[in-house]
């Protein structure tokens, strides 16, 4: 799967080029590689966090809070423990969204979203030295009309179910998510 890393700057260009080609949907698609799905093996529970919706963005209807909820709650329908803060939690699940208003016609909105991993590591090296890095993550540039966001938040939904499925199949539970569920 390519994944997807940016900077605000690309990130603008890269939504415009997918409206200019057409592009509305993720543009990443797959299932992740081995090396980052055997990373998920023995993760007991994982904490959310969603990073802030700019304002602007916000009052268009797409919230912070509101993505939090999306995100806790189709981890739960797909049986993923949840620690009640960071402490107990033996990965860290971040989203990350960055919405930008495209110029043009009124509404139409570019997201570039980032669901990712974070898990406490040591180095090789020196198995003394231990940080917080990305070991699973899944996302894309997504764009469409700010009067349906419901399908963004769709979108969100479904790479959750991505980082479910690996879940799932890392941890020894059968019943996979349908990724796709609409």
């Amino acid at each position: 799967m390519v994944k997807l890393r940016w900077a605000s700057s690309l990130v603008v260009l890269g939504s415009q080029l997918a409206v200019a080609f057409g592009a509305s949907g993720p543009i990443a698609d797959g299932e992740s590689p081995a090396y980052m799905r055997v990373t998920l093996r023995g993760i007991k529970a994982v904490d959310v966090q969603v990073a802030p919706i700019r304002p602007e963005i916000e009052n268009l209807g797409l919230r912070t809070d509101q993505i939090q909820t999306d995100v806790e709650l189709e981890l739960r329908r797909n049986r993923i423990p949840i620690a009640q803060d960071s402490t107990g939690a033996t990965g860290h699940l971040y989203l990350v969204m960055n919405c930008q208003e495209l110029s043009g016609p009124k509404g139409i909105l570019a997201c570039s979203v980032l669901l990712e991993l974070i898990q406490d590591v040591r180095l090789v090296r020196d198995p003394s030295i231990t940080s917080l890095a990305p070991t699973w993550n899944d996302g894309g540039i997504v764009t469409g009309n700010a009067d349906r966001l419901t399908d963004l938040r769709q979108t969100i939904r479904d790479f959750v179910d991505e980082f479910s499925n690996t879940y799932l199949e890392q941890n020894g539970k059968g019943n996979h998510v349908n990724a796709i569920h609409h």
